[in-house]
């Protein structure tokens, strides 16, 4: 429901509402369940072969 929201071309006042809700709830659930200062100090070096 939020990606159809997000890439909606046209939206309605109420659809922006629930848009921006959606998103809220979704940033929250993330933040608490996949906290990124766990993952922020640790390097993952590139390894290119030509």
């Amino acid at each position: 429901m939020a990606e159809r929201l997000t890439f909606a071309k046209y939206r309605t006042q109420e659809e922006r509402v629930l848009h921006k809700l959606l998103v809220k709830l979704i940033e929250v659930y993330e933040a608490q369940n996949y906290p990124m200062d766990l993952y922020q100090n640790l390097y993952f070096p590139c390894i290119f072969v030509s």
